[in-house]
């Protein structure tokens, strides 16, 4: 009696287990998302009532979209749901995502500007520099795999 598994059978549990650990993650992002927009709903609702400054509305479009953006998501991969594409995200929203990245690569490069060299900072500075752009390059890569998927 062999106990070894054929390589079709350990294929199937592969691509169940890959698809629990999808829908698991689906599920975390589409509470983030739920959650975002329960707090940028209370907090719109708290200003209807209070002054509100300018930054604390940009503030609170910039949650919306970001619950916006975690519900979709959330949505996609925890019902298993890709678009035509065959991605999670089409091939400008990937764009929009690498762009998001090198903005926040940016900012992190004018707070390394402000840094001395010498202090403990710089080095985690740094690889928060580096990680940014290799996110964004990714997102930029995946948006050129997603349009050449059309179908």
């Amino acid at each position: 009696m062999s106990t070894q598994l054929s390589e079709e059978r350990k294929q199937e549990l592969n691509e169940k287990v890959t698809n629990a650990y999808a829908r698991l993650i689906g599920f975390a992002s589409f509470l983030i998302g739920l959650i975002a927009l329960i707090f940028a709903s209370w907090a719109g609702y708290l200003g209807l009532h209070a002054d509100f400054s300018s930054v604390a509305v940009v503030f609170l479009g910039v949650v919306f979209l970001v619950s916006a953006f975690f519900l979709n998501v959330g949505w996609r991969m925890l019902m298993n749901r890709p678009n035509r594409y065959g991605s999670i995200l089409s091939p400008l929203s990937w764009v929009i995502v690498g762009f998001l990245f090198t903005a926040a690569a940016v900012l992190v490069s004018s707070i390394l500007a402000k840094i001395s060299s010498g202090s403990p900072d710089f080095v985690n500075t740094v690889i928060s520099l580096i990680s940014c752009f290799v996110f964004a390059g990714s997102c930029f890569y995946l948006a050129y795999l997603a349009s050449q998927k059309k179908s």
